[in-house]
Formats: C-alpha cells, sequence, structure tokens
C-alpha cells in the first residue's frame, strides 16, 4: 500500500515508521514497569502489545489499496490518442523506475 505520491513516498515511509519506532519503542520499558505496578501482573505489558496491535490492524484495514494507481501525475501520463514516441518515453520511463 502506499498512501504517498511517488515523489514523497520514501519520506512518508521512514518518517512515520521512525515516529512510531519513537513513540511506542521508546517508551515500552517505562510502560512496562507502570503496567505492572498498576495491576500486580507480570503479563500486563503483554496485553499492551496486544492493544496496540489490534489498533494497528483496525487503521490497517480502513486504508485503501492504491497498487493499481499510476504513482505518475496526470499531466505526464500519455493517453491513448499520443504520438507513438511520447507513448514509447513514457513506457521507457516505467521500465527504469523499478
Amino acid at each position: 500500500m502506499s498512501s504517498c505520491s511517488r515523489r514523497t513516498h520514501y519520506t512518508g515511509a521512514s518518517i512515520s515508521y521512525n515516529l512510531a519506532f519513537t513513540i511506542f519503542g521508546g517508551t515500552a520499558p517505562l510502560m512496562s514497569v507502570f503496567l505492572i505496578e498498576q495491576t500486580g501482573s507480570t503479563i500486563a505489558p503483554a496485553w499492551y502489545v496486544v492493544a496496540l496491535s489490534v489498533a494497528a490492524l483496525l487503521v490497517n484495514a480502513r486504508m485503501t489499496e492504491t497498487s493499481r494507481r499510476s504513482m505518475l501525475p496526470d499531466a505526464s501520463r500519455p493517453t491513448p490518442t499520443a504520438p507513438r514516441k511520447e507513448r514509447r518515453k513514457h513506457h521507457e520511463h516505467r521500465r527504469t523506475r523499478t
């Protein structure tokens, strides 16, 4: 799934990953100690992970699939009636993107 345009795809992916890692990974030891002290149960941190996993699953289920959508801006897409040279250039561009 790609919720960002081609131009900002890597930036968007890296920022969201690193932000989530910082917030949840950085506070995990603190949350573990807090949950164990509050509940008296040593498996309370496991339920915290389960709750976060369910939340992530719900967010992921609401995202739309974009794999069949072109990442090129509309202006650079050749039309079916475009000159052959323009269509060839577009296909060469698509081969070099991968």
